[in-house]
């Protein structure tokens, strides 16, 4: 904003930060996409571990980040094109427990490989991400 800050007290600062708790289609998406996450952190032990060692890599001219903590590895693109990307995976079988380009979270339908291991390329449709668990420490 320019100039004062609003009047806290006023109730047209009060209706204009009012969070509008959707009931469509989008909203109950977004709803069950959590629930799903939260399913999945406690199915496979992804609490908050402050000893598990983290990875974060990014590559700038794709838009996508990696980031591997522990069994889990999250693969975001923020593209709005498709993305060719060649990545080196640490090491075992990761399989992909959810992904956000499937049509059930609105997506436009899921082609990434259900595991991955070693050295892949992955065609990454626009806007979204992927989480793969590992299954093994070997390759």
């Amino acid at each position: 904003w320019q100039g004062d800050p609003p009047d806290p007290y006023a109730t047209e600062t009060y209706a204009s930060a009012r969070l509008e708790r959707g009931t469509g289609e989008r909203h109950a998406t977004m709803r069950r996409l959590y629930q799903e996450l939260i399913a999945l952190r406690k199915q496979h032990g992804l609490g908050p571990d402050t000893n598990a060692v983290r990875y974060v890599s990014h590559l700038d001219n794709e838009e996508v980040v990696t980031l591997q903590r522990g069994r889990a590895l999250v693969i975001f693109a923020f593209s709005e094109q498709p993305r060719r990307i060649a990545l080196g995976l640490p090491s075992g079988r990761w399989r992909k427990v959810l992904s956000t380009w499937d049509t059930r979270w609105g997506g436009p339908g899921d082609e990434l490989p259900a595991a991955l291991s070693g050295e892949v390329t992955l065609q990454l449709p626009p806007s979204g991400a992927a989480l793969f668990i590992r299954t093994n420490a070997g390759r």
